[in-house]
């Protein structure tokens, strides 16, 4: 469905909390969200699924921005890359 209406579902760094914990969602390991990403932009040959970076989520558990962002980035691919978006928040 999202190709045919030409949108980009974005997959994003979510973390939760365990007791005291935070925990990672599926979509904190970087290397891995760029092979879900690809895997079904290929599938469906076209860029139906990218990436929005949550930098609110991403400093609370002190990711590296730059490593995460380039691997994101640096697919290889001739469009943008897999990312597709920002989200800040400031409390």
């Amino acid at each position: 469905m999202a190709k045919e209406m030409g949108i980009t579902i974005c997959i994003e760094n979510l973390y939760d909390s365990l007791g005291s914990h935070l925990v990672e969602g599926p979509c904190c390991n970087a290397k891995k969200a760029v092979e879900r990403i690809e895997r079904m932009n290929e599938k469906y040959h076209s860029e139906v699924l990218g990436f929005c970076f949550d930098t609110g989520h991403a400093n609370l558990v002190g990711l590296n921005f730059e490593q995460f962002l380039t691997t994101l980035g640096g697919s290889g691919r001739e469009s943008q890359g897999v990312l597709a978006g920002f989200i800040t928040k400031i409390s």
